[in-house]
């Protein structure tokens, strides 16, 4: 039955999933819900495989989903039953309660509090690599600043239903190239992602700007 093939994929097939990663492993894992432990930075790219795999074993179903959320303890201190019950709460009133303009619901992922859907988790995580790319060829970290302002001008647009200011994001990026001549192509590349047509800012740009500063947080 449905029930008792879900409970076996999250089972032995997601405990073979996870133990392929020597940095991960599973706490628990009963029924539809489970509990992962692991390096932050892989955390993500196996949520994802996770979610591959089970809309495979479901043969696409749509109407069968799985959502996860990811959070990242302050320091090695810290209780892993707090980490536990705040990533519990931004699967409930965040990956499971998001809403897509494309009629979709739930069937998403919670990153550092930031929910998104599964379709657009690609796109996000190829900008992400942008930036950091960008950041580990030398590119200075004020790119994730110019990026954080842009949200906030996008935010303040939408608060005041004013224009949104891209501009001054165009501006930033424009000098940022002046200074890095030898990056100039992946930071247009960025500016392009981020930047879309119709004067509007990716929407999971946030997203994609944390992934990055916490991926290349050692560096520069």
């Amino acid at each position: 039955n449905l029930s008792g093939d879900i409970a076996h994929f999250f089972g032995p097939i997601l405990e073979e999933l996870v133990t392929e990663d020597a940095d991960c492993m599973v706490i628990y894992s009963g029924g539809d819900d489970f509990f992962i432990v692991g390096r932050w930075d892989r955390l993500p790219y196996i949520a994802n495989r996770i979610h591959e795999e089970f809309r495979n074993y479901c043969g696409f179903n749509p109407d069968v989903t799985v959502s996860m959320a990811i959070n990242v303890a302050p320091d090695v201190k810290f209780p892993l039953y707090k980490v536990a019950k705040k990533t519990g709460d931004d699967l409930d009133s965040k990956a499971k309660s998001l809403k897509r303009a494309n009629g979709l619901e739930k069937d998403a992922v919670c990153v550092f509090g930031i929910p998104i859907g599964w379709e657009e988790f690609p796109n996000a995580e190829n900008i992400k690599s942008l930036l950091t790319d960008a950041l580990n060829q030398g590119v200075s970290r004020s790119l994730l600043n110019i990026i954080y302002s842009t949200k906030s001008l996008d935010e303040e647009a939408k608060e005041n239903d004013s224009l949104f200011k891209s501009w001054r994001a165009i501006y930033a990026l424009t000098r940022l190239k002046e200074r890095h001549g030898k990056q100039r192509d992946v930071i247009s590349q960025i500016s392009d992602s981020i930047l879309l047509e119709g004067n509007k800012l990716y929407p999971h740009t946030m997203l994609c700007a944390r992934w990055a500063e916490f991926e290349t947080r050692n560096s520069g």
